[in-house]
């Protein structure tokens, strides 16, 4: 990523903002997307490096100093930080948990509200998860807490959508509008 954000910082002066947005794309969000279902769910700390590197990039897109406070140039690059990353691919994930897209291996591991009994309560009727019951960080850290929590925490309207790219764009929207 480092090589990245330094053809960034070599470009700049020279290409649009538009420009700069499509390298980012091309070469800096794939090194975050990559596997980050498994282990974007780890220690703030192991995670630092990559969330500086990608405000470093949107500063660099944007013109900033280092000191700039960075979510609002994410917002106004129509970019994700790396919280909203890890959540839009956790609830891309869930998606197809609720749509049954995954084989079975992965759709055991979640259980919807309303299979876990017959009364038809609030909670049944919204498409909830059971949030599982966590008694190590491994776990606590992993797709089946945090995809749960991610999942339970989407607006009932945009759950409800069965195509994923839709799905995808509404989140996308809803996680730039409603970040703070």
């Amino acid at each position: 990523m480092s090589k990245s954000i330094g053809i960034l910082a070599r470009i700049r002066h020279y290409a649009p903002k538009n420009i700069l947005i499509h390298i980012y794309n091309a070469f800096i969000q794939p090194y975050i997307n990559y596997g980050i279902i498994n282990w974007g769910g780890t220690y703030k700390t192991s995670l630092d490096p990559l969330r500086k590197c990608m405000k470093s990039a949107v500063r660099l897109i944007t013109f900033q100093s280092r000191t700039t406070h960075s979510q609002p140039l994410f917002n106004e690059l129509n970019l994700l930080c790396f919280n909203d990353c890890y959540k839009i691919e956790c609830a891309k994930f869930m998606h197809d948990i609720n749509n049954n897209n995954l084989d079975d291996n992965f759709c055991s591991l979640f259980q919807l509200t309303k299979n876990r009994h017959d009364i038809l309560t609030r909670q049944a009727s919204s498409g909830f998860f059971v949030q599982p019951v966590i008694r190590t960080n491994i776990k606590h850290q992993s797709i089946i807490n945090n995809g749960v929590k991610i999942w339970n925490s989407i607006p009932f309207d945009i759950r409800q959508l069965k195509n994923k790219n839709t799905f995808s764009k509404h989140y996308k929207s809803w996680l730039l509008i409603n970040s703070a």
